[in-house]
């Protein structure tokens, strides 16, 4: 899969697409994407990792050029890798290393905890939330924004010893209190017809008590 990085075919085929998304216009507002204002940002890819020194490398100049491609067509948004996250001291050196991109304007991450398929302690949670927050602001320099974070809401109400709310409440609280930028919870959305792993739905009861 780090073949992706260094094709030129499937650099061509993105920055192609890239192009495409940015100068559409909404057909309801005639407003061009690169000017709408209820954007936030553009992330380049969506929870990418790597697992050799040589798709790191590659990766971080794809970054450069495909940020540097968006920052020819757009000057209103902020750009963000989209990185995964890291779980080894190696992947924690590469997350900062992506970030400290002067293309990159936002330290990104996403996190999931029971997909680890163990219990994470508050303490051991915590940690991971902390370290995240204080190499944005130390190391790296920019805002960290947890691009998305969440629990499971399609079973028990309780998790770990506590409500699955308490959950999504310490996460927020610990983030914002360490500095981070934003922390933006997955997946607030209609229900649609049956429950989705980490839904929060606007509008039925049995994901009132994450919503509260």
């Amino acid at each position: 899969f780090e073949d992706f990085y260094r094709d030129p075919r499937a650099r061509g085929f993105y920055r192609d697409h890239l192009v495409r998304v940015l100068t559409r216009k909404n057909h309801r507002t005639g407003v061009r994407y690169s000017d709408d204002p209820t954007i936030f940002s553009w992330e380049l890819m969506n929870e990418s990792v790597i697992r050799t020194a040589q798709g790191a490398a590659d990766r971080r100049a794809w970054v450069q050029e495909m940020a540097r491609l968006i920052r020819a067509y757009d000057r209103n948004h902020l750009i963000a890798a989209g990185l995964m996250g890291y779980e080894s001291l190696w992947e924690r050196a590469e997350w900062v290393a992506v970030h400290q991109l002067p293309e990159i304007d936002y330290c990104d991450s996403h996190l999931y905890p029971q997909l680890s398929g163990h219990r994470v302690p508050w303490p051991r949670l915590r940690d991971l939330l902390d370290d995240r927050a204080l190499l944005a602001r130390k190391v790296v320099g920019k805002p960290l924004v947890l691009g998305e974070f969440g629990f499971r809401t399609d079973g028990p109400r309780d998790l770990w010893g506590a409500s699955r709310a308490t959950w999504f409440g310490r996460v927020v609280d610990r983030l914002l209190g360490a500095g981070a930028g934003g922390v933006l919870v997955w997946i607030y959305e209609p229900y649609a017809g049956k429950p989705r792993d980490f839904g929060i739905y606007i509008d039925r009861e049995s994901t009132e008590d994450v919503r509260a």
